[in-house]
C-alpha cells in the first residue's frame, strides 16, 4: 500500500516503468491527471498551468513570486490525491512534494543522452543532433525549477530511495526491483506515516487557499493543530488574522489554529509608557 514517485528525464522509458509497476501492483497510475485536477480545482488553464510548473522561472518571476502559487496549487491537488495510498506518480516534483512521509518509496531512473537522444529522433522523426539540443534545452528547464523551488539539482542522488540505470539494465529489470522493494515493510503505512501524508495535504491546501493574498507564508500542521506564519509587514494585524480565520471556516481537517502575522507599523518611544509619561515634557 505505499506511493510510488518516478522521477525521469524526456525520453527515458520512465513513463513505461511506471505503467508496467502500477499494473504489476495493481496501483493507479498518474502523471498529467494532476495537472489537469490543480487546474479544474483552481481555475486555470491547462496550458498556462503546465508551463508554469514546467519552465524555470523567469528574472520577474523570482522577484515577485509568480510561480510559488501555482506551485503550491499542484502540490496541494497531487497530496490531496495520493492520500489514499496505492498510487504510482511519475511526474514533475514527487520527490520533492511528497518529502519525508516514509511510506513513499521515491525512485529515479536514469538513461544516457545517446540513448535518449536515438529515441528522441525516432518519436518526432528529427535528427538526433535536434533531439539532443531540445532533451538539453527540457533538462537545464527542469534543473531550474528544482533549484528555484528547493534549492536542490532533480538529478541529485540523494533525493531518492532507488536510482535505476537503463544503460545497464532493462526495463523488466526496473520494474520487478521497483515493485520488490515496495512490497518490502520498509515503504509499510502506519498510523504515523498516514498522520505525516494528512499534515502535509492539510498544510498544502492551506497555502493554495492564502497564497494568492500572502506570497510569503508559512503553514505547519500536526495532528491538525495548523500553525499560520504570514512572513511579510501588513498594515492591520487583527483584520488579517480575522480574514485567514474566516478563509479556514470551509476546510476540514483543522483541529486547532494559530495565526502569527507581522506589524508593518511604526510603534513610538512611547508606545509602552504610561499616560503620564506620554504627556511628559
Amino acid at each position: 500500500m505505499a506511493v510510488i514517485t518516478l522521477s525521469r528525464d524526456i525520453c527515458s522509458k520512465g513513463a513505461l516503468i511506471a505503467e508496467e509497476v502500477a499494473r504489476e501492483l495493481n496501483y493507479e497510475c498518474i502523471s498529467r491527471k494532476i495537472l489537469m485536477e490543480a487546474s479544474d480545482q483552481f481555475n486555470i488553464p491547462e496550458v498556462q498551468f503546465a508551463k508554469a510548473i514546467h519552465d524555470g522561472p523567469s528574472v520577474f518571476e523570482k522577484i515577485f513570486h509568480g510561480k510559488e502559487k501555482y506551485i503550491a496549487f499542484f502540490q496541494a491537488a497531487l497530496l490531496n490525491h495520493v492520500k489514499k495510498n496505492n498510487v504510482v506518480y511519475h511526474g514533475l516534483g514527487g520527490q520533492f512534494f511528497l518529502k519525508g512521509i516514509p511510506h513513499v518509496l521515491k525512485t529515479r531512473v536514469i538513461m544516457g543522452m545517446d540513448a535518449r537522444a536515438e529515441e528522441k529522433a525516432r518519436e518526432e522523426n528529427i535528427s538526433k543532433t535536434s533531439a539532443r539540443r531540445l532533451l538539453a534545452k527540457d533538462d537545464k528547464e527542469r534543473y531550474n525549477w528544482g533549484m528555484h523551488v528547493y534549492g536542490v539539482n532533480t538529478g541529485s542522488n540523494d533525493l531518492y530511495d532507488l536510482v535505476l540505470h537503463l544503460d545497464h539494465l532493462t526495463v523488466s529489470d526496473c520494474v520487478s526491483l521497483i515493485c520488490k522493494t515496495a512490497q518490502s515493510n520498509t515503504f509499510c503505512p502506519t498510523p504515523e506515516s498516514q498522520a505525516h501524508m494528512a499534515d502535509l495535504a492539510l498544510a498544502a491546501r492551506i497555502k493554495a487557499t492564502l497564497i494568492a493574498n500572502y506570497a510569503n507564508i508559512g503553514i505547519t500542521s500536526s495532528n491538525g493543530r495548523v500553525s499560520i506564519h504570514v512572513n511579510e509587514l501588513v498594515d492591520n494585524p487583527a483584520g488579517t488574522k480575522q480574514k485567514i480565520q474566516d478563509c479556514m471556516a470551509h476546510i476540514s481537517g483543522i483541529e486547532s489554529l494559530s495565526i502569527h502575522v507581522k506589524s508593518n507599523l511604526i510603534r513610538s518611544p512611547f508606545h509602552n509608557s504610561s499616560p503620564s509619561m506620554r504627556h511628559s515634557a
